[in-house]
């Protein structure tokens, strides 16, 4: 498995996610921000975003999938 983590039925069950799911996941959204790779290659985007790590990665993925260069900026929140 690419990640592991609790299940969110039962606190002693752990959840997978293959590495087959995450490529999947970055095509999509690849696809989604990129279709058929039209338009200039290498550009350059920066990420921000609040949400999990998975969610992230397949983003940032998706994104170097598209062939865009990117530029991830870290948001620190203290509580």
């Amino acid at each position: 498995p690419w990640l592991m983590f609790p299940s969110r039925d039962s606190s002693d069950k752990m959840t997978a996610i293959s590495y087959g799911q995450m490529v999947q996941a970055s095509h999509r959204f690849a696809h989604i921000v990129r279709p058929r790779r039209e338009g200039l290659e290498y550009e350059a985007v920066a990420v921000l975003l609040n949400t999990d790590t998975v969610l992230y990665v397949a983003t940032v993925l998706g994104l170097l999938r598209a062939g865009f260069i990117v530029s991830s900026q870290a948001l620190f929140v203290s509580a």
